[in-house]
Parts: C-alpha cells; sequence; structure tokens
C-alpha cells in the first residue's frame, strides 16, 4: 500500500503498532487520511479507531482486513471508519477509495 500511495503523490508516514501512530498523529504537522489494518501488533485497528477518534474526530479512516467479518465492518463503522475494505485489495479500487477520502478527482 505505501509503494500504491507514494505513486499516487502522497507521503507516507508508516509505523507498526497504535502507540506509535497515535504518536504521529499527535505531533505531525498535517494528516489527510489514515489508514490501518484491522490486526495490529499492540492492539487492533478497532482500537486505533477509537483512539484516534478522541485526537482527531474528523480524520477519514480507512480500514483493512482479511477477517471480514459482518461484526467488525459493523464495529468499525461504528467508530466512524470511512471504508472497511477486505484483502486482497485491487490496486484501481485503493487507489479510487483514496482519492474519495481526499475528495481528489
Amino acid at each position: 500500500m505505501t509503494e500504491i500511495l507514494t505513486d499516487m503523490g502522497q507521503r507516507v508516514i508508516d509505523k507498526p503498532g497504535v502507540s506509535s501512530a497515535l504518536l504521529s498523529v499527535r505531533s505531525a504537522a498535517r494528516i489527510d487520511l489514515v489508514i490501518t489494518d484491522y490486526c495490529l501488533p499492540d492492539q487492533n485497528g478497532l482500537d486505533f479507531a477509537g483512539a484516534l477518534r478522541e485526537v482527531l474526530p474528523r480524520m477519514p479512516v480507512i480500514m483493512m482486513t482479511a477477517y471480514g467479518k459482518v461484526e467488525n465492518y459493523i464495529k468499525a463503522m461504528s467508530f466512524g471508519v470511512l471504508e472497511f475494505i477486505n484483502k486482497p485489495v485491487d490496486k484501481n479500487k485503493f487507489e479510487q477509495i483514496v482519492r474519495t477520502a481526499l475528495h481528489e478527482p
């Protein structure tokens, strides 16, 4: 995903876990979009989305998962996740979702 985003002209801040990602969000000058996986090393993406909402309530979040259970989707939406994408992700579909989240044509 990092390569796709970079090819799209986006600057990527890649963090492996919730703690380091939240630290980056709190200290970064400008972040336009957060993309996270459901399974993270130290917590899950839903925990991250919930913690992110406390810091940046309007931040668009895209969550990817190999565990596309309906209950995970519903919970992700309750945390304000914009898109819940099942893996494997089609490159063109992913690019379109990112453009939509960033309000780009």
